[in-house]
């Protein structure tokens, strides 16, 4: 009778030790299951896009400030291409030789020559773009477009600087653009949700903001929206194939109520063809000069002189004759004043 109590005790207990490993493995299975479903079906897309950015990387893409017009349409600011040399590090193995050999094309001096060297390495390690010269010159592009085959890793593309056609007239008005700090920058980006990266540059000195003037006022829309590169990256971080291209949008455009005929001595209220025959009929009016400009130049003082006398004499605050003033007609309009 006690071997069968003993048995049955046993017979028990082994069905519950047997009921709790079925439950563990049970709950591992199905725990299995469900992180399966998770990462194929519930969380796929997660997961993908994870994935796809560790083997990607975006470059923001600077766009072009906005041009500025006068109210009559004509361009007062406006960007001007420049040309730099540019070279892919990653695919040139000796800086060397190639220094050596594009020297005999294109002047590089100490300053430009120890940048490419300090620079060449990190460049090429992540497969970045490296300026060899700004700014080149008609014969220095011609003289390496005419060479160009003996550089493959080497090109000539286009930058852009800011350029007021009219400095004297509306420098007050225009303001001028110039290098962010590092508050102006992540403000920049923060109004267009963007994150602080690496980008890639329309204008040959970086980032600009409109540092006064109109410049500054406009800037927000001036800027314009900066567009995205999306490149495939290896495991080292090195750029491989261009994915994806989101092109920036360029600042708009603004129209001033500035007038470059108005303000322009040269063009405008005061354009006049002057001629031999126009200084030869002063001269013989009485005025005299050592050369035509002088001649032109004491003609129109004399009328801007007389113009603001008439103005004075028919001016309600004009006290009237002042035995301090006396006023001598000089005929054929003109009058002297002492």
């Amino acid at each position: 009778m006690t071997d069968l109590n003993e048995r049955y005790i046993e017979k028990r207990s082994f069905f519950r030790r047997l009921i709790v490993v079925y439950a563990f493995f049970g709950f591992a299975f199905s725990y299995f299951l469900f992180q399966t479903y998770s990462l194929q079906v519930s969380e796929y897309s997660e997961y993908e896009t994870a994935a796809i950015k560790n083997k990607t990387k975006e470059v923001l893409v600077q766009p072009v400030r906005g041009i500025i017009y006068d109210r009559s349409g004509k361009i007062i600011v406006n960007n001007i291409p420049t040309y730099d040399l540019i070279i892919r590090p990653s695919k040139i193995k000796s800086i060397e030789s190639f220094l050596s050999e594009i020297s005999l094309i294109i002047n590089l001096n100490s300053d430009e020559s120890g940048y490419i060297k300090e620079n060449f390495d990190s460049k090429a390690r992540y497969n970045r773009e490296l300026v060899v010269k700004k700014n080149l010159s008609e014969e220095e592009i011609s003289r390496f477009e005419v060479r160009s085959y003996k550089f493959p890793n080497t090109f000539i593309d286009v930058r852009y600087s800011r350029y007021n056609y009219y400095p004297e007239l509306f420098s007050h008005a225009i303001g001028y653009v110039g290098g962010v700090s590092n508050d102006e920058l992540a403000s920049i980006f923060d109004s267009q949700k963007l994150p602080q990266i690496e980008t890639i540059f329309k204008y040959s000195n970086g980032f600009l903001i409109g540092k006064t003037g109109l410049e500054s006022t406009y800037d927000h829309l001036l800027r314009g929206k900066f567009g995205k590169k999306i490149y495939e990256v290896d495991a080292k971080g090195r750029l491989l194939d261009e994915r994806e291209f989101i092109k920036p949008t360029n600042g708009e455009n603004i129209f001033t109520t500035l007038d470059i005929d108005a303000q322009n001595p040269v063009q405008g209220a005061f354009e006049l063809e002057w001629n031999d025959y126009f200084v030869k009929e002063l001269r013989q009016k009485g005025f005299q000069g050592a050369t035509d400009e002088d001649v032109i130049d004491i003609w129109f003082q004399q009328i801007c002189r007389n113009i603001a006398i008439n103005e004075w004499e028919n001016s309600p605050e004009n006290p009237g004759p002042s035995k301090f003033v006396t006023r001598t007609d000089l005929g054929d309009g003109k009058s002297e004043i002492s």
